[in-house]
């Protein structure tokens, strides 16, 4: 299960929930978060989806302390950039989902299966304490805006597109101080300012730095590892950014020479905007002549990468765009297994009320629901056997 423990940022989803923290642009997404891990009568809420409203709580009741109280520093430094304290209503409503998840939950019944239900039970406990008895003067707080002295990366990824104010003012001064504007930002591999930009989606200054002169692929053709500015952008749902660098000469594919002599080329920015799940990224793409049912050397097709990536939209938008269900890479996995390898629960739903096959055999024979009892993804291997899933090798444990 990889990193897990009783605290709410002791697991892997709880600290990949962090990055989506990081770039949230208001205090929405705390409650959008709460709200996924209360569930319904119809529909309890999975584990992975307790696990972020845990979390989501925890944050909420730390900021409800001055100074904040422990948290990871990404969340910390969330709760500072936005000036973030949370309302009574809020604290409340957070120590009811809380407590729901605490009596009664698909991540109870986890914990109360691996034995140490008593010591994450009494995590629980603590985190309730700390909702349902605040302060009674909650502190107040105002956003912190990014100083000058702030480092020229920090800067750029902490500005929204939309953003105006002082802290854009500041990295159009610095930009327009850059002599060399193709040299590697500091503490950041391969990266130049215009790479920096095109993830942020940052268009004004991108064009400033490409009509002064920066090199819109600095990346070599040859060089697997670097990614250029326009695959950021792809990488990262900025349709518009990599439009823009497509019309300003940006390579639109990759090539590799093989030992053979002969040349692959292949379309690294299509995998990256699939893998973002941004349907306009990837509808661009194919207006300027990407062939969607493209496949990697190994036989893996988009479809493999957007359930990889537990991107279910994008899943559908694939399949309507005609991509095989069932098609198999060079071990005969098929999207439904990397799906359930990578634990995407709404990826492997998506595919199984398309119609992907719930027994497709790998080339060792192996069921998705084999890969799902092998990795202790207990809902997911649920899930599977109420589409028919049946194991090859042994049953899995499924509470």
């Amino acid at each position: 299960m990889g990193t897990w423990s009783s605290k709410p940022f002791g697991n892997d989803t709880a600290k990949d929930w962090l990055w989506t923290l990081e770039t949230a642009k208001n205090d929405s997404i705390l409650l959008s978060s709460l709200k996924s891990g209360a569930g319904t009568a119809r529909k309890p809420a999975a584990e992975s989806d307790c696990e972020i409203a845990v979390a989501a709580a925890a944050v909420i009741a730390a900021a409800s302390r001055e100074p904040v109280g422990a948290l990871p520093k990404e969340a910390k430094q969330w709760v500072s950039s936005l000036g973030f304290c949370p309302s009574k209503k809020l604290l409340a409503q957070a120590g009811r989902i809380v407590r729901q998840i605490a009596k009664t939950s698909a991540l109870r019944a986890l914990w109360e299966e691996s034995g140490s239900l008593k010591k994450w039970s009494a995590e629980m406990k603590q985190l309730l304490d700390a909702l349902e008895h605040p302060p009674k003067l909650l502190p107040t707080r105002k956003p912190k805006t990014p100083s000058g002295r702030l480092s020229l990366a920090k800067l750029i990824k902490s500005i929204q597109p939309a953003a105006n104010g002082p802290a854009r003012d500041i990295l159009r001064r610095k930009l327009d101080a850059i002599t060399d504007l193709n040299a590697t930002v500091a503490g950041e591999w391969q990266m130049t300012p215009l790479h920096l930009l095109a993830a942020q989606g940052l268009l004004p200054e991108i064009i400033a730095l490409v009509e002064r002169g920066a090199a819109v692929d600095p990346a070599t053709p040859q060089d697997t590892s670097a990614a250029t500015p326009f695959e950021l952008a792809c990488s990262h749902g900025q349709a518009k950014t990599a439009g823009y660098l497509l019309g300003r000469g940006a390579r639109i594919e990759r090539q590799m020479t093989l030992l053979d002599g002969r040349v692959f080329r292949y379309p690294q920015a299509l995998y990256n905007a699939v893998g973002s799940g941004d349907e306009p990224t990837v509808t661009m793409l194919q207006e300027h002549g990407l062939n969607l049912q493209c496949l990697e050397m190994n036989g893996r097709s988009l479809l493999h990468y957007a359930a990889e990536s537990g991107h279910a939209g994008m899943v559908r938008f694939l399949a309507a765009e005609g991509l095989t269900l069932d098609q198999g890479d060079g071990s005969k996995w098929t999207p439904l297994h990397m799906a359930v390898m990578s634990n995407q629960r709404e990826s492997v739903l998506a595919l199984l009320k398309l119609g992907a096959n719930p027994n497709a055999p790998d080339d060792e024979g192996a069921s998705p629901l084999d890969f799902a009892a092998e990795n202790s993804h207990r809902d997911v291997a649920r899930i599977l056997r109420k589409h028919g899933g049946i194991c090859t090798y042994k049953e899995p444990k499924v509470p």
